[in-house]
């Protein structure tokens, strides 16, 4: 019974996606909504297109960079710091150890 238990905890394990993860426009996609949401939750109110777009773009830009880099706090700093997008992030960079990881613990 304890292992059909686990087995079905597994199956309804959601892939893990983050800064590190493969660059796929899946994984593009579900990150851009995931920092709207934190960007969209601190601002009180919906982003604009532009904030949207610019947070598409800075993410799809870490993929440049070596993996070690791609963390929340480095998208924090490639947003302009007076965009609510980049003043949300700025407010979750100290969570980013939450975020910033390989696998989920």
């Amino acid at each position: 019974m304890k292992a059909v238990r686990q087995g079905r905890a597994a199956q309804r394990r959601l892939p893990h996606q983050s800064l590190l993860s493969a660059k796929t426009k899946a994984n593009l996609d579900f990150l851009a909504l995931f920092v709207k949401v934190l960007a969209d939750h601190h601002a009180g109110t919906a982003l604009s297109l532009e904030e949207e777009q610019e947070i598409y773009v800075q993410i799809e830009n870490l993929y440049s960079v070596e993996p070690e880099l791609r963390t929340l706090g480095v998208l924090a700093n490639t947003l302009p710091k007076a965009s609510r997008s980049g003043a949300a992030l700025d407010r979750w960079r100290q969570f980013g150890f939450l975020f910033d990881n390989t696998e989920d613990t």
